[in-house]
């Protein structure tokens, strides 16, 4: 269902309260919006996005590719009684309409949307994530993933398209390079970028915890 529509305008904000936590939201905009923020109140922020993020999340593990459609989760069902706040700020001069929907009556887990700036030339280690997006990953960072049975594996650009290919549809674009975790085969992965790097995460938690 339509829970609000955008403000026209570049750098303009849109908040929109609730007093639920929909499973997922979804908005079709020409141009990708400049950041996505949810917060309830109690259990803190759940989806902390820019444009990259938006981009690279919004669209991952689909069959189709609607070059405006993002949709990004935020729970695994509907979550009531809880006071939600969704800023939106908006990028052009355009008018979106924002979506909400849910699909179980009672959710056990948010799926948290987040972000974390890889700094040059400094190790960076993720894990306890289901998904990782590095969109920026090249040949020139290193990254190492660890798995559960202490195997340790260095990855490059074309392994991750490769892997990935076999669960969803690959364009050689850099929304391509993530590292799907949902099995929990992951233990932990490490990274060394050779230049500032952003990286976006998916991590699951329970309802009522940070």
């Amino acid at each position: 269902m339509q829970i609000g529509t955008l403000t026209t305008g570049a750098a303009v904000k849109t908040t929109i309260d609730l007093t639920y936590l929909p499973s997922v939201i979804h908005y079709d905009a020409g141009t990708q919006l400049s950041s996505l923020k949810v917060t309830v109140l109690g259990d803190g922020v759940v989806c902390d996005l820019d444009a990259n993020g938006l981009d690279i999340i919004g669209k991952a593990n689909r069959v189709t590719s609607d070059v405006g459609q993002t949709v990004i989760p935020l729970a695994d069902g509907f979550v009531k009684g809880k006071n939600v706040t969704i800023e939106l700020t908006n990028s052009a001069a355009q008018t979106p309409a924002v979506y909400a929907y849910s699909q179980k009556r009672a959710a056990s887990i948010y799926m948290r949307q987040l972000q974390q700036k890889i700094f040059q030339s400094s190790q960076a280690d993720f894990n306890d994530f289901m998904s990782l997006y590095i969109p920026d990953f090249d040949a020139a960072d290193e990254m190492n993933i660890e798995y559960s049975d202490g195997f340790v594996q260095k990855m490059a650009p074309e392994d991750l398209r490769v892997i990935n290919s076999f669960d969803a549809q690959i364009n050689d674009s850099d929304d391509d390079f993530y590292v799907n975790n949902i099995n929990q085969r992951v233990r932990n992965v490490s990274v060394i970028a050779a230049a500032d790097r952003q990286a976006y995460m998916t991590r699951y938690s329970r309802i009522g915890n940070q």
